[in-house]
């Protein structure tokens, strides 16, 4: 007889998902099997294998040493954990084991604005990718996880059952807040706030030209896959149909500092409606005025979009989560966008 407890990293899943998970060696049908005949129990009752399991839930394991041993067969080492090539890290500055065994710890790539047993919420710095584009790209998501081992807060094991990531993306060289998921319970929670446009996301971002009142934008974004460009299209009827509210936060001679409201979240979405509106992002090597990046260039040495996911408000809400509910989390703007602002003081 074997038993499992389940911990909060692997709760949230269907009990049949976690076994199958948990015994890669062992077909579907023989754990259902195994089920029905109750020689595997969760918190000593029959299941069939629907029930969503939870921090604390027993599983008992009727069955032979040697039939469990056989049900682990195959049991794969979880993708970049320490493991080969891959574990020294793809930001070339990874944690090491000392000659002691203990392990070196470093500050992560990112900020932490929150965490809690489910969620993180980091601010990521313009530059980072939130995901892989390739094998040896360094990522938030991988950061993500070096954390958690450096800081005993996971286990290498535990990513067998769910590995933690971010749950919305960034472009790379776009700041500020990225919702990251700890647990499944965390990322099918986040996902539903993000899929049924619940939590509110407002960007800040510093524009050419003086913008002296609210306004919206909406239309079509139709995406070129070959040049990952978007193109706008006036009214909703061609492309994907997009929306941003805005409004302005400081106003100047030459540029304006932009709080916008994402309500939905396209590729490219603010960056092509600024551009469409005649009042580009700073900096913004695909949508901008060339010849004011030139000159951001030269003067302050900026080579990507001021563009910062600064602020999210999560509505009301109860339950498992109503720790979150009403509460309103915040970016710290780049200090770049600082600099550009108190610079042009005759232009603010």
């Amino acid at each position: 007889m074997e038993m499992l407890r389940i911990t909060g990293q692997e709760s949230g899943q269907r009990l049949d998902k976690y076994l199958r998970r948990r015994f890669p060696g062992a077909p579907f049908s023989f754990l259902h099997r195994m089920l029905r005949r109750k020689n595997i129990t969760l918190n000593g009752r029959r299941a069939d294998g629907s029930e969503l399991i939870s921090a604390g839930d027993e599983i008992r394991l009727f069955l032979s040493e040697e039939t469990i041993s056989s049900m682990r067969a195959g049991k794969a080492q979880p993708a970049g954990v320490f493991s080969g090539k891959e574990s020294a890290g793809a930001s070339g500055n990874a944690s090491a084991a000392g000659a002691s065994g203990e392990r070196i710890s470093r500050p992560p790539a990112f900020g932490i604005i929150y965490e809690d047993s489910d969620i993180l919420i980091a601010d990521k710095p313009a530059g980072l990718l939130t995901q892989k584009a390739s094998a040896g790209d360094r990522s938030l998501n991988d950061e993500l996880v070096r954390y958690l081992l450096d800081t005993g807060k996971a286990a290498p094991e535990s990513f067998h059952y769910y590995r933690p990531s971010a749950v919305n993306r960034l472009d790379r060289n776009t700041s500020g807040i990225v919702l990251c998921a700890l647990t499944l319970r965390g990322a099918q929670f986040l996902s539903e706030m993000i899929r049924s446009r619940q939590v509110r996301k407002y960007y800040r971002m510093v524009v050419l030209g003086a913008v002296h009142k609210p306004g919206e934008i909406t239309g079509g974004l139709i995406k070129d896959s070959r040049t990952n460009t978007v193109a706008f299209a006036d009214g909703e009827d061609a492309g994907m149909a997009s929306r941003t509210v805005y409004r302005p936060v400081r106003t100047g001679k030459r540029y304006t500092l932009i709080e916008a409201e994402l309500v939905t979240g396209r590729t490219h979405q603010l960056r092509v409606h600024m551009a469409s509106a005649g009042h580009p992002i700073l900096g913004d090597p695909k949508y901008g005025d060339l010849k004011e990046n030139r000159r951001l260039k030269d003067r302050f040495g900026i080579r990507h979009q001021l563009l910062c996911a600064a602020r999210l408000v999560f509505p009301e809400t109860e339950g498992e989560f109503a720790r979150l509910s009403g509460r309103e989390f915040n970016a710290q703007l780049p200090e770049v966008f600082r600099k550009v602002m108190e610079a042009e003081q005759g232009e603010f």
